[in-house]
């Protein structure tokens, strides 16, 4: 295709409405686009026309990332440059990962590997100025790749979402990342299962480069009292929007309570994730002492509340801007009162089932 067409075909799929296929339309177009100064020019033009599309939708491609990281370049079919991998069109992309592709431009699912050598290239990415999001979610980094990627981060100006969930990581492979700079200036970090405890938790909330930090997802960490206690006195986390977590074990469930009623995020606080926690009815009235004035969604699947419970959260003054409770059943069949209570309690409020919920930083 001639670079005029490209250009043409370029303009005629981003005066479409947005969405996630057409974002992988646009990629394809991009995938075979010599590097020129056309090729420029509708960089800038996409990225101009794409300003206001939800970043989480344009995820850089399984074969793009594959390269980037050390992969074979025979699967894009492109000329490469000696010693060139990353794609000339990276700019347009702003969510970088290395697993769970919804779809790429092939059709097709995969995971990349990402062990020293895919370390030691991330290192050296180029063109990743506008990358806003990264997940290494399941890739297995464990202290020692944790200490790797700290000693190997590339220069990443707009990221603002970091998901590290499932790694292994212990307590020395938080501080490495966050002395490395790793967490500074980021609106939202996923540690969920990583279980370094009170002291990886200390790590991120004595992190001064997270001042800003919207969103935080600490769901099975195993902490403590002593680490519930600190959170309850964190600066850091007292803006926060979104917090995933849950209550453990059963010895700490009253200091969770006492965590989730000081918080101090209690004002600010939009989405609560709260499932598994050992929360029963008179828990839930200690939580409600306080008041979460702008807490619009919370998750509280497999939390022991009676119709008493239940009842405090719906109709309680602390939860005045409520609109969604998420709870998850995995077949309702088996539980047809317990299902029959949540919907008397929450009406329309109520989500069975579970779905994604997410902090959206694209506002």
């Amino acid at each position: 295709m001639a670079q005029a067409n490209k250009l043409a075909t370029l303009r005629d799929l981003v005066s479409q409405p947005p969405s996630q296929d057409l974002w992988w339309d646009i990629v394809e177009l991009f995938d075979t686009w010599e590097e020129s100064d056309a090729l420029s020019v509708g960089v800038e033009y996409a990225n101009a026309h794409m300003a206001s599309w939800p970043d989480r939708w344009r995820i850089v491609p399984y074969y793009w990332a594959d390269v980037l990281l050390g992969g074979d370049k025979a699967f894009i079919k492109r000329k490469w440059k000696r010693g060139q991998r990353t794609h000339p069109a990276m700019p347009i992309v702003r969510c970088f990962q290395t697993e769970n592709w919804p779809k790429n431009h092939r059709g097709e699912k995969g995971r990349i590997a990402f062990g020293k050598k895919q370390i030691k290239h991330w290192g050296k990415a180029k063109q990743l100025q506008n990358i806003t999001r990264v997940s290494f979610s399941g890739a297995s980094l464990e202290d020692e790749g944790a200490f790797m990627l700290s000693e190997q981060w590339p220069d990443l100006p707009a990221l603002a979402y970091l998901d590290l969930q499932s790694n292994s990581i212990g307590p020395q492979g938080m501080w490495d990342l966050s002395y490395a700079g790793v967490f500074d200036g980021l609106r939202f970090l996923s540690c969920r299962e990583n279980r370094f405890g009170d002291e990886g938790l200390r790590a991120i909330l004595e992190c001064p480069g997270l001042s800003s930090l919207e969103g935080l997802d600490i769901h099975n960490i195993h902490i403590t009292e002593e680490g519930l206690g600190d959170i309850r006195e964190s600066e850091t986390l007292s803006g926060l929007r979104w917090f995933a977590t849950n209550g453990y074990w059963t010895e700490y469930a009253n200091a969770f309570t006492l965590m989730l009623r000081d918080a101090p995020f209690a004002s600010t606080l939009e989405t609560l994730l709260i499932s598994n926690s050992y929360i029963d009815t008179r828990k839930m009235k200690l939580i409600a002492e306080t008041t979460f004035p702008r807490l619009k969604t919370i998750d509280i699947s497999y939390n022991p509340m009676d119709e008493e419970g239940l009842r405090i959260l719906a109709e309680s003054d602390a939860f005045p801007a409520l609109e969604r409770v998420e709870y998850y059943i995995y077949d309702p069949k088996q539980d047809p009162e317990r299902v029959e209570l949540l919907k008397n309690v929450f009406g329309d409020k109520l989500v069975l089932g579970y779905s994604p919920i997410i902090l959206e930083l694209d506002d």
